[in-house]
């Protein structure tokens, strides 16, 4: 009966851990879908005091950790939960997340296989792959490795983007349009794409509709004085000089002095203003 008692106050408390640490892990995850990445590492290092030998624990304080810029304690984190189950897809491609933010591209590629090796049709892992591909140039592998994750989950719009600035960079520029385009659909605030789309249609020559893209653009996030510095560029091959005028003075006034784009932008204003006054003459 004493054994009885002892073996029931043992699973007891291991069924009391076991809730104790299903509380830290729902406030963490409920912190992480808010972006309150401290709250949410505070939460998963808690957790790992009642139950260390939980991967996703390590995984989430790994997240948690890349999240706040500590990413050499966030690659020990998904290292432990590597160990603690080699055949954690989620692990090795977060590991692989790591190296493709300081460009260990190689180690890349090898965790992300692994990963894809445990988990074929993981997107995240594919949309990663396809990073670390692109940056070693390889190219063809980096596209198709983009075209696998588009597939998988054609709801996520990094893909698109970043397949549009590798066809972009080609010079395929009608390829780029298109997944440009795609991106705008899903998400149609997202400056940064109105800006890629107009650079690709400047360099066709389409200058209003690359017009009308800068200015989307500045009108989400007026701040970026290259936009306004594309944009004089658009305003300028349409004859528009006096609208180029005031584009490079927005950035001038947006840039410290001594930046190089805030010299060129006053380069540019000069000649313009010259170019105005021997008009006038």
């Amino acid at each position: 009966a004493a054994f009885g008692s002892e073996v029931e106050a043992i699973a007891a408390y291991q069924r009391a851990k076991l809730n104790e640490a299903g509380i830290y892990l729902r406030l963490a995850e409920a912190a992480r879908q808010r972006a309150q990445w401290e709250v949410a590492r505070s939460h998963y290092e808690r957790g790992l005091k009642v139950v260390s030998d939980d991967i996703r624990f390590h995984n989430g304080l790994g997240m948690a950790l890349h999240a706040v810029g500590e990413s050499s304690a966030a690659l020990e984190s998904f290292r432990k939960a590597a160990r603690l189950d080699s055949n954690s897809a989620k692990a090795f491609a977060n590991i692989g997340l790591v190296f493709v933010k300081h460009g260990r591209n190689s180690e890349a590629v090898a965790a992300l296989q692994r990963a894809l090796r445990l988990s074929p049709d993981d997107t995240f892992s594919w949309g990663l792959l396809g990073a670390a591909y692109r940056n070693e140039g390889r190219t063809d592998k980096a596209i198709g490795a983009y075209r696998r994750a588009i597939d998988l989950a054609p709801e996520k719009t990094d893909n698109y983007y970043f397949l549009a600035m590798i066809f972009q960079k080609l010079g395929q520029l009608g390829r780029a349009e298109t997944l440009f385009r795609e991106v705008l659909v899903r998400d149609p605030e997202a400056h940064h794409v109105h800006s890629n789309l107009a650079l690709c249609l400047l360099d066709q020559n389409r200058y209003q509709e690359a017009i009308g893209h800068f200015e989307q653009a500045l009108q989400l996030h007026p701040g970026d004085a290259g936009g306004y510095i594309n944009l004089a560029s658009a305003y300028l091959n349409s004859g528009r000089a006096e609208a180029a005028v005031v584009a490079y003075e927005r950035a001038v006034e947006l840039l410290e002095k001594g930046d190089p784009l805030r010299d060129r932008a006053l380069a540019q204003l000069s000649l313009l203003r010259e170019q105005r006054v021997s008009t006038v003459d």
